[in-house]
C-alpha cells in the first residue's frame, strides 16, 4: 500500500481500496476548500458499474474500513476542471474523523497553519468541524437511552490538549491488514471479502477508481418480533376482550334483574371507570416510550417497583384466571348445544363444564404456543364472526324466521310496549342487588388492557393505545346499551314453559338463541366471542409475567418469564396460565369466577388512576404526556370509584385482594430491588420534602422539637467506620446525619472515594447519612464550611463529631493549632462538638488530607479521623455486651451530655447498656445533691441505673499524676510569650490557669478510677479559657481526661436546652 494512503471508517461494513492514485496539489485543497457546502460523502458519490449489489449473498454489516489514497477520494482537479463546486469529505462520519492522527495530516503535505484554516472554515470539513478535535458529541437519540455513549464530564475536562490521537500503531496494523487482503480475491456478482468491483463518479464520468472490498465484521440476521398497528394491536383485541362471553350469556340475566334503565345506569358507570382509566392510561402511555408488560410496566414505571410488582402479580394472575372464566363460558355453550342435539345428557352439568373446558385449554394454548401473530390472525376472524353474531340477535328480533315458529314459548314477544314497560324497573331476586349484578356483568369492560398488554409488539404503543382503547371503549358501549334496551324489549323476565322457567332471568345461554335470527350464527358468535377472549387473556398474562421478570423483582422465576430465542414468546409463561386457567374451570361455575375477576381488575385500574395523579401532583419536569385530555382531579376520583366499587361487590374478596397486594408490597420492599426507574412517588416524596422544609423555615426551634443533626468529619467512611457507626446509632431514623470528607485540593496523591462508592456503602450498611466530600486548602477552613454550607433550612448540622487526633504529640504545630481551632470555630458557629477516642489497640491516626506515601512532604498534616488498621472489625458493628455507659455530667452544657447516652442506649446495639452518671457535689450535701438530681432526671423521662455523687473532684490530684502531666506539658512549653500553639511562661504560671488544669487532671485520675470498665465513657469536655489559650495545653487537657479509657466521647453542648420537663 502506499505510504500516502490512510484509512476512513465508514458505515457500510466494506474496506474500499483506490487502485493507484498520488497525493494531490495543496494548491487544489485550497481551492477545493473554497467551493460550496455541500454535505455528501465520498461513498454516496460512487456509483457501482462491476458488481451487482442486490445479490442475495451481501450479508448485514456492522462496520466497514475503507483504505483510499486521499487524492482518490475526490478526483479534486478533474472536479474542480470540469466546472462541478464539490465538496469532498475527508473522513466518512464522525468517529473515523476524530480517529485520525497527525502524521495522516501530514502525509497530505498540509501544515498545520493550513490545517487549522480548513478546520474552522467549514467549507471543506464543515460537517465534522463544529466537534472536531475534542470529545464533544452531536444531540444523538442513543444517547438518551441505555446504549447512549455520551462522554461524561471529567472526560470532557481531562480531555487533553491534542485533537488527533489515533495511535500510529493501529493505523500501521491496519495498512498491514489492508495489504495483505488485496492478495484476496472473490466471486464476482456477490459482495464478499476481498471483492475488487471498480465505481465512478456521479459527477465526473471519466474519473474511475478501483475498490477493493473488505467485511470487518458481520452481525447474524436476527428475527425481529412482528409489530402491530392501532386496529390490529389495539382496537381488535380490546373489541374482543371487551365482547366477551358476557355479551351473549348474561346481558339478558342482568336486564332481567336490573331492568333497562338500571342495566343502562350499570353498562354507564362500567364505561365510565373505563373511560378514565383509559385517559390516565393514556397519559401515562404518552409520558415517554412504553415497552412490553402492560399495566405493570404503567404503574411500576410511575409508583415504584414495590406496588407495581404486587400489582403486577395480580394483574397477571387475573388474566389468568379470565381465560377460566371465557373457557366456562364457552363450555356452557357447547353443553347445551350438545344437550338441544341429543348428544349429552344434562344429568353431569358441572363434569360437563370441567371436561370441555380442559379440552379447550389445550387447544387454545397450542394456537399461542405456535405464533402470536397466528393468534392475531386468528382473533381477526373471531371478531369478524362475532360481529355477524350481533348482527343476527338484532336481526331477529326483528323478523321472526319460518324455522323459528316455537320462540315464544321460551319467552319471545318481538317488539312489544307491556314487555319493554315491563322490564324497565328493576325486579332483583333474594340473592341479588344492584352491585351482585354489576359484579357479574363488569367483566365484560375489562379488556380495555389488552392492547397495553402487548405493548411492546406494537408499532407506535404512544399513539396506538389511547387511540384504539377509546374507540373500542365507545363501540362497546354503545353495543352493550342498545342489546339491553333489545333485550328487554322483546323478552320476558319470567315465563313457567314445559315444566322450566323461560325468559331474562334464565340463566341457561339459549336466551340470547332464542332472539337470534339465525341459531348456528348465535352459537358460532359465543364461540368466537369466549375463544377470542380466552386467547387475548392468555397471550396477555405471560407478557405481563414477563415483564416482571425481566425486571428481577422476584427470585427464583426468570426461568418462567424467558422468552424462547426466535420470537421472545414466553411460551413457558403460556403453559403456567394455562395451567392456572385450568384450576379455576374446575369451579365451574361462571357466577362465581366472575366477581373475583372484577376485583383484581378493579384494583388496577384504581392503581393506574393513581399512578397518573401521582404524576400530576409530583409537578416533575419529566411529567409531560402528548395525550392531553385527562385530569388530575379526574384521576383521583377514577382511584377512589374503584376502590369503593370493589368493596361494594364484595368486601371479603376486596380485602382479600388488598391484603395479597399488601403482602407482595411488604416483600418487595424488604427485598429493596436494585432498580431506579425514576417513578412520580419519589417526585412525589421529593415535592412534598420541599413543602416541608419551606414550611419548618417559618417556625420557630422549640426545645421539644431538637434533635441532634451531625456533622461527622470521617473521611472516607469506609476507612473510619467506628466514628460513622457511633454517629449513625445515635441519629438513626430520626435524625439528620452528614458524612463530611475534607480533601486537600493541592494534593494529587491522595485517592480520592467515588460518590456512588461511598453512596453504596453506606445504604450496604443500612447507615442513614448524606455524604460532603470537600475541597480546601486546610483542615480548620474545610469543617468551617462545612458547618457554615452543609444543610439546608432547619436541616442544618447541630453536633461536630471529630477523631480524636492521637498523634497530636509528634504532628505539626500547625495541625494541633488547627484542630483545637476547630472546636472554638464550632463553639462560635453555636454548635455542639464531640470527639470520639478509641482505646490504643483499636485506634489510629488516619491523616486525611496532605497524605503522600513518603515522608518527603513535609507540609502540615490537617484532617483527623480513626479506623480499626489491626483488627478490621468494627468494634460498633457488633451487638455490645451488656456493660454500662458511664455519664461524667460535670457542668450543665443544656442537657446534651445526656440526651446523647440515652439516644445510644435506645439503639438495638446498645440495648443492654444501662446508664450510670456521676456528678460533682458536696461532701456535707450528698443525700440532698443525690435527691435533687435524682429527682431532675425523672422529669426529664431518663432512665438511670445508678446515680452517684463524687465529692472528691473538688480536691486536687494525686502526685503521681500531677507529676505525669506536668512531664507531657514540658515538652510544649515555651520561655517566649508569643500567641502560637506552645504554652509560654506567663500561662503556665497563671493561677487561674493552673486551677483549671489540677482540676481537669482530677478529673481523668477518677474517671479512670471509676469507669475503666465500663462500655462507653461520656465526659463533659472543658472550654478553653479563652482564645488566647496555647492549643497544646488544651490538648493535654483532653490527653488526660480521656486517656487509658474504654471507647470515650468527650462532649459540649453549646449551652442551649435540649431537655425539657414539659408535654
Amino acid at each position: 500500500m502506499n505510504s500516502s494512503e490512510a484509512p476512513v471508517k465508514l458505515d457500510l461494513g466494506l474496506e474500499v481500496q483506490p487502485a493507484e492514485e498520488t497525493v494531490p496539489d495543496l494548491k487544489k485543497i485550497r481551492k477545493i476548500s473554497n467551493y460550496a457546502d455541500e454535505e455528501k460523502d465520498m461513498v454516496p458519490s460512487l456509483k457501482p458499474t462491476a458488481i451487482n449489489t442486490s445479490h442475495s449473498s451481501i450479508p448485514q454489516f456492522s462496520s466497514m474500513e475503507c483504505n483510499s489514497d486521499e487524492d482518490s477520494h475526490s478526483g479534486l482537479g478533474d472536479s474542480q476542471q470540469s466546472g462541478k463546486n464539490r465538496r469532498i469529505s475527508f473522513a466518512a462520519n464522525v468517529k473515523s474523523h476524530r480517529a485520525r492522527s497527525a502524521s495522516q495530516w501530514s502525509r497530505l503535505g498540509v501544515d498545520e497553519e493550513f490545517r487549522g484554516r480548513i478546520d474552522t472554515t467549514g467549507s471543506t470539513w464543515s460537517q465534522f468541524s463544529f466537534t472536531y478535535g475534542t470529545k464533544e458529541i452531536r444531540p444523538l437519540e442513543d444517547n438518551y437511552t441505555d446504549i447512549g455513549n455520551r462522554p461524561s464530564l471529567r472526560q470532557l475536562l481531562h480531555q487533553g490538549e491534542e485533537n488527533l490521537h489515533t495511535d500510529e500503531s493501529e493505523n500501521e496494523e491496519a495498512a498491514e491488514d489492508e495489504e495483505k487482503d488485496q492478495t484476496d480475491k472473490g466471486k464476482p456478482g456477490s459482495i464478499k471479502n476481498g471483492d475488487s468491483v471498480k465505481y465512478i463518479r456521479d459527477n465526473s464520468g471519466n474519473s474511475s477508481v478501483d475498490i477493493k472490498l473488505k467485511i470487518v465484521n458481520s452481525i447474524p440476521p436476527t428475527s425481529e418480533p412482528e409489530k402491530f398497528d392501532w386496529v390490529r394491536g389495539v382496537l381488535a383485541r380490546c373489541l374482543l376482550n371487551i365482547w366477551g362471553v358476557m355479551i351473549f350469556l348474561r346481558i339478558p340475566w342482568c336486564v332481567g334483574h336490573a331492568g333497562i334503565l338500571e342495566m343502562t345506569s350499570i353498562i354507564l358507570l362500567s364505561t365510565v371507570v373505563t373511560i378514565i382509566t383509559t385517559l390516565s392510561m393514556s397519559a401515562i402511555c404518552t409520558n415517554g416510550f412504553i415497552k412490553g408488560g402492560g399495566a405493570y410496566y404503567l404503574i411500576s414505571r410511575s409508583l415504584g417497583p414495590e406496588i407495581g410488582g404486587a400489582v403486577g402479580i395480580m394483574f397477571a394472575f387475573a388474566n389468568a384466571v379470565a381465560v377460566a372464566m371465557y373457557i366456562v363460558g364457552f363450555a356452557e355453550t357447547v353443553r347445551g348445544v350438545l344437550i338441544e342435539q341429543g348428544l349429552l345428557a344434562a344429568d353431569w352439568d358441572l363434569w360437563d363444564i370441567r371436561l370441555i373446558g380442559l379440552v379447550t385449554c389445550i387447544v387454545i394454548l397450542a394456537v399461542a404456543l405456535l405464533s402470536l401473530s397466528l393468534v392475531v390472525k386468528v382473533q381477526l376472524s373471531l371478531l369478524v364472526l362475532l360481529i355477524v353474531a350481533i348482527l343476527d340477535v338484532t336481526l331477529g328480533s326483528f323478523v321472526s324466521p319460518p324455522w323459528r315458529d316455537d320462540r315464544t314459548k321460551y319467552g319471545f314477544t318481538g317488539y312489544n310496549y307491556t314487555t319493554f314497560s315491563t322490564n324497565l324497573m328493576s325486579d332483583y331476586g333474594q340473592k341479588e342487588n344492584y352491585f351482585t349484578v354489576f359484579a357479574i356483568f363488569f367483566p365484560a369492560a375489562t379488556g380495555i388492557l389488552a392492547g397495553a398488554n402487548i405493548s411492546g409488539n406494537l408499532k407506535d404503543p404512544e399513539k396506538a393505545i389511547p387511540k384504539g382503547t377509546l374507540l373500542a371503549i365507545v363501540i362497546s358501549t354503545f353495543t352493550y346499551i342498545a342489546l339491553s334496551f333489545l333485550c328487554g324489549a322483546v323478552m320476558v323476565r319470567e315465563l313457567e314453559s314445559d315444566g322450566m322457567i323461560q325468559g331474562l332471568k334464565n340463566l341457561d345461554s339459549q336466551v340470547m338463541a332464542n332472539i337470534s335470527f339465525t341459531y348456528v350464527i348465535l352459537v358460532g358468535g359465543i364461540v368466537a366471542a369466549s375463544l377470542s377472549s380466552a386467547i387475548a387473556s392468555l397471550v396477555g398474562a405471560p407478557k405481563v409475567f414477563q415483564a416482571i421478570c425481566k425486571d428481577h423483582l422476584f427470585p427464583y422465576v426468570g426461568a418462567i418469564g424467558k422468552g424462547s430465542p426466535k420470537d421472545d414468546e414466553p411460551r413457558r409463561g403460556y403453559i403456567l396460565t394455562a395451567l392456572i386457567g385450568l384450576a379455576f374451570v374446575a369451579v365451574g361455575e361462571l357466577n362465581v369466577i366472575a366477581p373475583l375477576i372484577s376485583n383484581f381488575f378493579l384494583v388496577s385500574y384504581a392503581l393506574i388512576n393513581g399512578a397518573c395523579f401521582m404524576g400530576s401532583v409530583s409537578k416533575a419536569p419529566s411529567w409531560r404526556p402528548s395525550f392531553r385530555f385527562y385530569n388530575k382531579w379526574l384521576a383521583l376520583i377514577g382511584f377512589l370509584s374503584c376502590s369503593s366499587i370493589m368493596f361494594m361487590i364484595d368486601y371479603f374478596t376486596a380485602l382479600i385482594s388488598y391484603f395479597v397486594i399488601g403482602a407482595l408490597f411488604v416483600y418487595l420492599v424488604v427485598r429493596d430491588p436494585n432498580v431506579n426507574w425514576g417513578t412520580s412517588t419519589s417526585a412525589f416524596a421529593y415535592l412534598s420534602t420541599l413543602h416541608s422544609i419551606l414550611k419548618l423555615q417559618n417556625s420557630a426551634d422549640h426545645v421539644k422539637t431538637y434533635r441532634p443533626q451531625i456533622l461527622a468529619v470521617s473521611g472516607d467512611p469506609k476507612k473510619h467506620q467506628e466514628l460513622v457507626t457511633l454517629a449513625s446509632a445515635i441519629t438513626k431514623n430520626s435524625s439528620m446525619m452528614i458524612c463530611g470528607n475534607i480533601i486537600d485540593k493541592a494534593n494529587t496523591n491522595k485517592s480520592v472515594p467515588e460518590f456512588k462508592e461511598v453512596k453504596d456503602w453506606l445504604m450496604d450498611n443500612k447507615i442513614k447519612s448524606f455524604y460532603c466530600p470537600f475541597f480546601c486548602s486546610n483542615f480548620r477552613q474545610g469543617v468551617s464550611c462545612l458547618l457554615q454550607t452543609c444543610g439546608i433550612g432547619k436541616f442544618r448540622p447541630n453536633i461536630l463529631f471529630l477523631g480524636y487526633k492521637y498523634n497530636w504529640k509528634l504532628a505539626h504545630p500547625k495541625d494541633v493549632e488547627d484542630y483545637v481551632n476547630v472546636i472554638y470555630d464550632t463553639f462560635d458557629f453555636n454548635c455542639a462538638v464531640c470527639i470520639l477516642r478509641l482505646p490504643k489497640k483499636t485506634a489510629k491516626l488516619i491523616e486525611q488530607t496532605n497524605e503522600t506515601e513518603d515522608d518527603e512532604n513535609d507540609q502540615p498534616d490537617t484532617a483527623i479521623s480513626i479506623s480499626t488498621p489491626t483488627q478490621h472489625e468494627n468494634i460498633f458493628r457488633a451487638r455490645q455486651s451488656k456493660g454500662t455507659i458511664d455519664i461524667w455530667w460535670l457542668y450543665d452544657d443544656g442537657g446534651l451530655s445526656i440526651l446523647i447516652p440515652h439516644l445510644i442506649s435506645l439503639n438495638w446495639k446498645w440495648s443492654g447498656c444501662q446508664l450510670r452518671i456521676f456528678i460533682s457535689g458536696s461532701r456535707s450535701k450528698l443525700d440532698d445533691d443525690h435527691g435533687v438530681m435524682l429527682k431532675m432526671l425523672q422529669k426529664f423521662r431518663i432512665n438511670v441505673k445508678f446515680l452517684k455523687v463524687i465529692p472528691e473532684l473538688k480536691s486536687k490530684p494525686s502526685r503521681e499524676e500531677w507529676k505525669k502531666y506536668e512531664a507531657m506539658q514540658k515538652e510544649f512549653e515555651t520561655e517566649h510569650d508569643e500567641k502560637n500553639a506552645y504554652i509560654s511562661a506567663k500561662a503556665k504560671e497563671d493561677p487561674n490557669n493552673l486551677r483549671v488544669t489540677k482540676r481537669n487532671v482530677r478529673i481523668g485520675e477518677l474517671v479512670r478510677m471509676h469507669s475503666s470498665k465500663s462500655t462507653m465513657v461520656i465526659i463533659n469536655m472543658p472550654l478553653p479559657r479563652n482564645l488566647d489559650q496555647a492549643q497544646y495545653q488544651y490538648m493535654c487537657w483532653l490527653e488526660t481526661l480521656s486517656e487509658n479509657l474504654p471507647p470515650t466521647i468527650l462532649m459540649r453542648g453549646n449551652q442551649e436546652n435540649v431537655l425539657t420537663f414539659y408535654s
